[in-house]
């Protein structure tokens, strides 16, 4: 606890906000449409917000069956993110502290091995990826279950095993949970080999595995169902390779990992970054392990084989290749056995693995410190002190040369440019960070020198060397995670001044690349420069804040915005909408086409900094910003109506939907596009769409046709939605490619959507039905040894 509250001292003691990437642009506004459904009366099971509205419940991310999500409806998110992460960090420490006394560490290793772990930059790196720290929160508490179930072979320990796998599955990360069940099935497995005295196959063990898979699926049903359903319909199922490898470990990026700067930090050229990172910029921000860590890391290969050293290198080799991704064949052979893999990306996650077993390496390595017995020096040289040394004077001078001689990496690392333009302050600050991690190494080579001198002092040095560990890793691990005074996020975008919040329309807002396309940040280019610095805020801070009072998608979730046209981010919207979003960033270099989608999506305003492709847009308002570029309030001409009738519909799909839809000769007010659906209006045609009652998960219009027609309501179709007219079931028809319709005879008439898919409602049944049973057997087993003591 007092390790985890250094690492994130300003979040923790000043009431600084966490903001970086997806925490800012992507949690907050989710937890805010999470909150919103909550307190109406709503399931928490759609999203209106983001883009055309999108499954909740079922999108891992949103981590709606997580029992840390609900603590946003009392707690501010601000607060609650900060109690999130301390809490996981603490969680990850305990559970690897207790993994490590399973493999036969002493209480002391254990701690030392936590603690590695948790200061490490690759695990620090996940604050600003909330499902990513919550899954690796639960790595070591699934194997510990595991190791506790395959040992016991009763039923209670096999409903904890099953447990511990959903609660990670409901922690939202689809990567750390297969990684973890990869592991947990090559431990099973062993634990089936034959062995003296008995064979391989017990009856008793084969039922604690089968019983704790079932009750893991049955008890994350409520999650799995839906996400299946929604993943099998969505791009993240048909990901190619190029995609699912984005953000791989390069192979001389592997050098970070005894770094105490993340190279990132660096002023460096854009010809480095594009080498070692994907998109110019790092998903894992740092990937040191300790230079003075591998004194203990080294230790571990003396004495005879342990099983926590055999876990530990396992853990090492098996999440480095997995990080390497496409730099080597082995991952796409994975991708090619085991299909369901084909869902993950970013293979660089993986290096929170490759720190935990450096991390069991390092507990291994204490104990083997403490130990009061000889050490041949020769080895001990060889194998332990003499790495750390050659690693901590490399690290000396480099901090020589970024102190005196900056110049020398001009071409190779740095940019002249940079140096010149007032870089020299941040290569100082790293010239300092690399000199203290040489101080470090040095004395932990004098302590492991003393330790073979007086062995009888072997765990008072050990202890020493492992106060100088952690007190190397703090030190990076403390920059790791930025923060921002709490005005952050009490900024409001000024164009929410024009924008009606009891209006059902909708926003469009132009969003400007990140990465690959985008300038170098600061440049004249650069669409997101900062043109003024807010006191207190650093640089990166500003410009997020810049981009975030731009409402850059889908932030204007934030403020119930609804949104149109976003982009998506974790590939799961549905082909329709996927598609449809498409069309629409294709038809940026044609202002009629633009015009047309924005009238489509019933968009009544629009925002940009630039002006070239909103032609045919009036413009509303000028506001300025930080940002150097103003911001521009467009609004569209004639948009239809969030809900509308027409009485005519036309046959069609996929690019024979776009072209009709184009065709200035199609009516966008009086006709319709759905698949297999055909019919045409009467001469006098008329008609009116009402919505009478709105909420995140139901809505209710009121209708009245001269003759048959159909209601078109502008929010995203998915099969899940159950309609009624006038109290009886109805089909639900995708309209205009990725829209609801619902077809209605003459009349008035009360139309009525209800988002309730049947793997929702089959998922949530299977997960209480688990919840009973398991808390039924806890009791039963409870009650039953008690009277076994009596």
């Amino acid at each position: 606890m007092a390790l985890t509250l250094a690492l994130y001292p300003k979040a923790v003691f000043l009431g600084q906000a966490f903001y970086e990437r997806d925490v800012h642009l992507v949690w907050r506004a989710q937890v805010e449409a999470f909150v919103r459904a909550v307190l109406s009366g709503s399931w928490p099971v759609w999203n209106p917000y983001l883009s055309f509205g999108h499954p909740m419940l079922a999108n891992p991310h949103t981590q709606v069956l997580y029992p840390f999500t609900w603590l946003n409806l009392i707690l501010p998110p601000s607060a609650c993110y900060t109690v999130f992460v301390v809490a996981h960090t603490v969680f990850a420490a305990w559970g690897l502290l207790l993994l490590a006394r399973r493999l036969g560490l002493s209480a002391d290793a254990a701690g030392v091995g936590a603690a590695c772990w948790i200061a490490s930059g690759p695990f620090l790196s996940l604050g600003n990826m909330w499902i990513q720290l919550a899954g690796a929160s639960w790595v070591p508490w699934v194997l510990l279950a595991t190791e506790h179930a395959l040992a016991a072979r009763r039923p209670l320990p096999a409903l904890l095993w099953g447990g511990s796998v959903a609660l990670q599955l409901f922690a939202g990360s689809p990567d750390m949970s297969l990684m973890t069940l990869a592991a947990v099935g090559g431990r099973t497995l062993w634990s089936f080999r034959p062995r003296a005295g008995r064979g391989g196959l017990d009856p008793r063990s084969l039922a604690v595995v089968a019983g704790a898979a079932a009750f893991a699926l049955l008890l994350s049903a409520g999650l799995w169902l839906p996400a299946l359903d929604l993943t099998l319909r969505a791009a993240r199922w048909t990901l190619d390779s190029a995609h699912r490898t984005v953000w791989s470990v390069h192979p001389l990026g592997l050098a970070e990992a005894v770094s105490p700067v993340p190279l990132t930090d660096l002023p460096v050229s854009a010809r480095v970054r594009a080498t070692l990172y994907d998109g110019g910029a790092p998903l894992v921000r740092s990937l040191y392990l300790g230079i003075p860590a591998l004194g203990l890391v080294a230790a571990a290969c003396f004495g005879a084989a342990a099983a926590a050293r055999r876990v530990a290198v396992l853990a090492l080799v098996a999440a480095t290749v997995f990080a390497l991704g496409r730099h080597t064949p082995l991952f796409e052979i994975a991708v090619a056995l085991a299909p369901p893999l084909r869902v993950l990306r970013y293979p660089s996650k993986a290096m929170v693995l490759v720190s935990l077993g450096w991390a069991l390496l390092a507990g291994v390595g204490f104990d083997r410190w403490r130990r009061a017995d000889p050490i041949p020096r020769g080895r001990w040289w060889a194998t332990v002190l003499g790495p750390v040394l050659a690693l901590g004077a490399a690290a000396g001078v480099v901090a020589l040369l970024l102190r005196w001689r900056p110049d020398l990496f001009a071409g190779l690392l740095l940019p002249e440019a940079a140096i010149a333009a007032g870089w020299r302050g941040v290569l100082a600050a790293a010239a300092r960070r690399f000199a203290l991690t040489t101080v470090l190494s040095v004395a932990v080579v004098v302590v492991g020198v003393l330790r073979t001198v007086r062995p009888r002092r072997a765990g008072t040095l050990a202890g020493v060397a492992a106060a100088l560990i952690v007190v190397d890793l703090a030190l990076t691990g403390a920059t790791l995670n930025p923060t921002v005074p709490p005005e952050f996020y009490r900024l409001r975008p000024p164009i929410l001044e024009a924008l009606r919040q009891d209006d059902l329309s909708r926003l469009f807002v132009y969003r400007y690349p990140f990465f690959a396309a985008s300038p170098e940040p600061g440049s004249a280019d650069d669409p997101y420069r900062i043109a003024r610095y807010p006191p207190g805020f650093s640089i990166d801070a500003a410009r997020t804040l810049g981009a975030r009072l731009y409402m850059v998608p889908p932030v204007g979730g934030c403020w119930g915005v609804f949104g149109s046209y976003e982009p998506d981010l974790i590939g799961l919207y549905p082909a329709p909408l996927a598609e449809l979003t498409r069309w629409m960033l294709s038809a940026e270099r044609s202002p009629k086409d633009v015009l047309r989608f924005l009238r489509l999506g019933a968009v009544r305003f629009a925002s940009s900094l630039h002006v070239r492709g909103f032609d045919e847009l009036s413009a509303v308002a000028v506001y300025p910003s930080i940002l150097a570029r103003n911001i521009l309030l467009l609004e569209v001409p004639a948009p239809l109506p969030r809900a509308y009738v027409v009485g005519a519909a036309r046959a069609a799909d996929g690019e024979g939907a776009r072209k009709i839809l184009l065709d200035p000769g199609f009516d966008l007010a009086r006709e319709v596009v759905i698949p297999g659906f055909s019919m045409s209006a009467g001469p006098r045609f008329s008609g009116t769409a009402r919505v009478v009652q709105w909420r995140a998960d139901r809505v209710r219009m009121e209708v009245e046709t001269s003759g048959p027609g159909v209601v078109v309501l502008v929010d995203g179709y998915d099969p899940g939605w159950r309609v009624s007219v006038d109290g009886r079931p109805a089909p639900l028809l995708r309209a205009n490619v990725a829209f609801r319709g619902v077809a209605v005879p003459a009349g008035r008439h009360v139309v009525e959507q209800v988002y309730r898919p049947w793997t929702v409602l089959y998922g949530l049944g299977a997960t209480a039905s688990a919840i009973v049973l398991g808390l039924a057997l806890s009791l039963r087993g409870r009650l039953g040894a008690r009277g076994l003591r009596r």
